[in-house]
């Protein structure tokens, strides 16, 4: 089997998983989301384009000097159930 990508998606969020603290303490409400919708691959593209504009602009105000290590994790990813209802 070719590979796809999709081992590096499933190891990304995996990772993000393995080190988030448990949900009762996490700081935020909610601290994570799971959406699927049918757009446009191009539609796809430009938001995925932004997600990353985002991760970089997280990235570039990380402060050495603050006490709590936040994690930030973001994927656009085509579905393996294309004829599901979009949640």
């Amino acid at each position: 089997m070719e590979n796809d990508g999709s081992d590096r998606l499933q190891f990304t969020l995996g990772q993000a998983a393995r080190e988030a603290v448990p949900t009762s303490s996490q700081p935020f409400d909610p601290p994570a989301v799971f959406l699927t919708v049918r757009m446009s691959r191009e539609r796809a593209a430009d938001f995925n384009r932004r997600v990353l504009a985002l991760a970089n602009e997280f990235k570039d105000n990380g402060n050495d000097k603050a006490d709590n290590v936040y994690g930030f994790t973001a994927s656009v990813f085509l579905t393996d159930t294309p004829s599901r209802s979009a949640r």
